[in-house]
């Protein structure tokens, strides 16, 4: 005698759930191992010394894989700011220009907060010889967030009180392998890639060498040459300039922490001012000198030697465009921010290295200078900072 079985409905229903739920299972753990696999690919192509300039001039996601690669390449040099600190600097023409090897640890919008982070991670490397560290942006700013998005402390080599950060190999190889962030950039990466195997040269695909056109800015440049160049020179006398005694950089705190990073290792710490576009002189005197007077004062007790360049003043970079017309400009991108152009040029001037050939005598015989080694730098200052108003 055969015995029938009777399945149910909600058997059936559970059985073809199950399928379902095993089937996409399967699904979501081969579409995992893809998205590892291309991320690892990825990461292993971007950590080729002949992809360093597309990597570290790309903008996005500077956050997450400036630190790691950071720690691959071990550069003797890194430079540290906001995106016209990462536009500035190519690591390849650096290298070049100054016989060390070059990190450039900029990202868009660096705060004060995350710049001295980064300072902080990158101070283990032994082979560092010198960091770069732009002044204007540890100036804190009214309701500037602390940290932008992809901004991750678990992958920096220590926390923010100097400590070893937990667990960071681990937290490291699951963003390079599975965040989202590491895939939006790797297809970037890989896009800007395949452009230069197809022929086009970096000049054409990267964002910091974007040139900026002039005629767009005809009003701008009109409006900076009355001040900067008058046809009547202001009567009035430039104020006076002194330096403060020992003073702490309390209006910089985390330019503070940053250098304290550093204070016990032998190394050359340059603090520079932006030469920004348009003879734009938005630093303060008061904090210009007061972080040169910080600066002179931490020399006393530390190791680490400290250099502080200003190029933010009206000189033959900064007017670009004012006294002859530049329909195409050599040194600024379309929103301002300095070209690659003029790191080629700050670079050599802060390593005292010779400029690039064909450098005009104008902006080699004056382009920034070191504050701190010259014996009297408010006589170099005064005149400078002057020209801001018109007094030439």
């Amino acid at each position: 005698m055969q015995t029938a079985t009777t399945v149910t409905t909600d058997e059936r229903q559970e059985a073809v759930a199950l399928r379902y739920l095993k089937v996409l299972g399967a699904i979501v753990v081969v579409v995992t191992l893809v998205i590892v696999g291309v991320n690892l690919a990825a990461f292993a192509v971007m950590i080729r010394p002949e992809n360093a300039t597309i990597v570290q001039l790309t903008d996005g996601w500077g956050r997450l894989y400036k630190p790691i690669l950071y720690d691959w390449a071990k550069p003797q040099v890194a430079a540290f700011g906001p995106s016209y600190t990462r536009d500035a600097f190519d690591p390849e023409e650096i290298e070049k220009l100054i016989g060390m090897s070059f990190f450039n640890f900029a990202v868009s919008g660096g705060a004060p907060y995350e710049n001295r982070r980064f300072a902080q991670s990158a101070s283990a490397n032994a082979n560092l010889k010198a960091i770069i560290l732009s002044l204007d942006s540890f100036v804190p700013g009214a309701g500037k967030p602390k940290v932008s998005y992809g901004f991750d402390e678990s992958i920096l080599d220590v926390t923010a009180d100097g400590a070893p950060t937990p667990f960071v190999k681990l937290h490291r190889a699951a963003a390079i392998a599975l965040s989202g962030a590491a895939v939006g950039n790797n297809l970037q990466f890989l896009l800007v890639l395949g452009r230069i195997a197809d022929g086009a040269s970096k000049e054409e695909v990267l964002s910091s060498y974007q040139r900026r056109d002039n005629s767009r800015i005809a009003d701008a440049l009109v409006a900076a040459r009355a001040r900067v160049f008058p046809a009547v020179p202001p009567a009035a006398a430039a104020p006076a300039l002194s330096l403060p005694g020992e003073v702490a950089a309390s209006g910089l705190p985390e330019f503070d922490r940053a250098v304290d990073a550093y204070c016990d290792r032998s190394v050359d710490v340059y603090a520079y001012l932006t030469p920004f576009s348009l003879a734009n002189c938005r630093m303060p005197l008061t904090v210009r000198l007061k972080a040169f007077a910080y600066l002179r004062t931490r020399q006393r007790s530390c190791r680490a030697r400290f250099h502080f360049y200003d190029f933010q003043y009206p000189n033959a970079v900064t007017t670009e465009g004012m006294t002859h017309a530049v329909s195409s400009s050599l040194y600024y991108r379309p929103d301002g921010h300095p070209r690659p152009t003029i790191g080629d040029l700050m670079a050599p001037a802060m390593f005292a290295k010779p400029f690039p050939p064909a450098t005009p005598a104008a902006v080699t015989s004056d382009f920034g200078e070191d504050l701190l080694a010259d014996a009297h730098p408010l006589a170099w200052w005064a005149p400078r900072l002057a020209r801001c108003d018109g007094r030439w």
